[in-house]
């Protein structure tokens, strides 16, 4: 049976892989959107050196390029997400967290992976500012005041991750700069890592920047491969991510969406104590430094400290 559509950039074998990483993201909780497609394509081409007369200036490949795969492929169809309401978020969604908790299962039955081999990263911010602690006051004063950084602190991202054994990967810090200096990791242990972004947040080629860091101290190899659990943050989804992990012996699956404020590891027993033990670091900087403001510069020696 003829192919429909016009020729195509890829061959058959080519496209079939594109089909592949389509449904194993949608499968593992990944939207994957027309211009996330259309990027993925162009990126595709770019890695392969396939010839092609894609859009230099958006990296994406064309609208037209989107239809005939589209018409090739009727396999594949664009379909609207169910909405997920508050209520949905608080109660959960069976369907979806059975899917999650099914692909776990398949995973560990193929793979054996050991304790100290699962892994799970999240990402959360820092601020400059303290959070205040309750304080020691007269009884019936009505307004106790208690010194802070600033009224508006910076935010610093910091990636985590860490094993179900117990190893800790080095803290990944994401400054919201134009330029990095060398100063803001001023006291940090040797190990910890940091990068700029005009955001502060991260991106799809800061987490393969961070995926390196991960594979230098996890060392996924063929005999031991590693899981990596984390969430499905559209910075996670690039065709680099997607390559590297699969070049590199690590097996991702996303947690549902929406659930992570019960499902995240993290978030439930790491990043809270922390933020409390950063928060007290920062109280004692004010304290024995009066006078003087908590600056980006000062963040990871008081991180590294709460650590």
């Amino acid at each position: 049976m003829p192919k429909r559509g016009k020729k195509s950039v890829f061959n058959e074998s080519q496209e079939n892989e594109l089909v592949e990483f389509i449904l194993k993201s949608c499968k593992a909780f990944f939207g994957i959107t027309i211009p996330t497609l259309r990027k993925i394509a162009f990126d595709y081409a770019a890695a392969n050196n396939i010839a092609n007369n894609f859009n230099k200036d958006t990296k994406m490949a064309g609208i037209d390029w989107y239809y005939n795969f589209m018409a090739r492929h009727p396999n594949i169809a664009l379909r609207r997400p169910e909405a997920t309401s508050i209520k949905r978020i608080i109660a959960f969604n069976q369907e979806e967290t059975d899917i999650f908790f099914e692909n776990l299962k398949k995973l560990m039955i193929k793979y054996q992976f050991k304790s100290n081999s699962i892994y799970n990263v999240d990402e959360t911010g820092i601020s400059t500012v303290q959070r205040n602690s309750r304080i020691l006051a007269p009884k019936g004063l009505k307004q106790v005041g208690k010194c802070t950084s600033a009224e508006r602190g910076s935010l610093t991202t910091v990636i985590n991750c860490f094993n179900a054994g117990g190893t800790y990967i080095p803290p990944f810090f994401i400054f919201k700069r134009k330029r990095m200096n060398a100063l803001l990791m001023k006291d940090s242990n040797s190990n910890m890592v940091a990068c700029v972004s005009d955001s502060g947040w991260i991106t799809e080629s800061i987490f393969v920047d961070w995926l390196q860091h991960f594979k230098a101290f996890a060392k996924p190899t063929a005999d031991d491969p590693i899981l990596l659990i984390l969430d499905n943050h559209k910075s996670h989804i690039s065709l680099r991510a997607h390559e590297f992990c699969r070049k590199n012996f690590t097996h991702v699956l996303t947690l549902p969406p929406h659930t992570s404020h019960i499902m995240q590891p993290l978030d439930l027993t790491f990043h809270g104590p922390l933020k409390t033990a950063y928060n007290r670091e920062c109280e004692s900087f004010m304290v024995n430094h009066p006078g003087t403001k908590i600056t980006a510069y000062d963040v990871v020696g008081l991180y590294t400290k709460a650590f």
